[in-house]
């Protein structure tokens, strides 16, 4: 792996990690730039999943996936369409490679939602770190310490459980995913530090949960009576 990615994982506690092979590119049309394009990744992912569940079908699973087809420098992609309209040929390239990976982000969602075991499964989308897209003249984190530098994504989903918001009220970092995971399944851990992410109510959360239960009950009984 990457880095030494491989021991890096196995040392904070994984036990199984998987890379892909690297003697592929060249052979396999999928494989380019930095790893396999991401929409044939998601469909291998889950395809290990299964083969997980299959072996372990009660124990619950914590996975994570590295995927990297927006990568620098963002025009590798042999099928690449720069993005029109912005001013410089690394914005361009940049929007172009981000749409693109957005795009087969849609495939990781439909692999997950036609399994019925992963129905209550809290999914996290991040950045590992951001990446200028020449705003300021700035093309490569190396080249200057402008703000879109620094920032990156953090998206949570957990279907029936949290509802959909956007927060811009405060600042966290990556060290702050894990306290923020554990309040989600109310589980307190000493070890790590008390800053979350998101604050999440989980009472109001589940008083909300069920008024709306509630709703819909009397909406359909009301339909049901006419």
């Amino acid at each position: 792996g990457f880095e030494k990615s491989e021991t890096f994982f196995h040392h904070m506690g994984f036990t199984e990690v998987r890379f892909e092979d690297p003697k592929q590119r060249g052979v396999d049309p999928l494989m380019w730039g930095a790893g396999l394009q991401d929409d044939a990744y998601y469909k291998r992912l889950f395809a290990m999943l299964d083969d997980e569940l299959v072996q372990h079908p009660r124990q619950p699973l914590f996975a994570v996936a590295i995927n990297a087809s927006n990568h620098y420098p963002f025009n590798r992609n042999p099928k690449h369409e720069p993005e029109p309209g912005l001013p410089t040929k690394y914005g361009r390239n940049y929007v172009g490679s981000l749409r693109a990976s957005d795009a087969w982000l849609a495939t990781f969602f439909d692999e997950l939602d036609r399994r019925p075991a992963f129905k209550d499964a809290i999914v996290v989308l991040i950045g590992d770190h951001s990446f200028p897209a020449d705003e300021h003249g700035v093309h490569f984190n190396g080249l200057g310490a402008r703000e879109e530098s620094f920032r990156t994504a953090f998206s949570l989903r957990w279907n029936g459980h949290v509802k959909p918001r956007i927060v811009t009220d405060h600042a966290a970092s990556q060290i702050d995913y894990a306290p923020t995971i554990t309040d989600l399944t109310e589980r307190r851990d000493r070890h790590l530090a008390d800053v979350r992410v998101v604050v999440f109510d989980r009472e109001k959360e589940r008083r909300e949960r069920l008024r709306g239960s509630d709703v819909r009950e009397r909406e359909r009984r009301r339909g049901s009576n006419s």
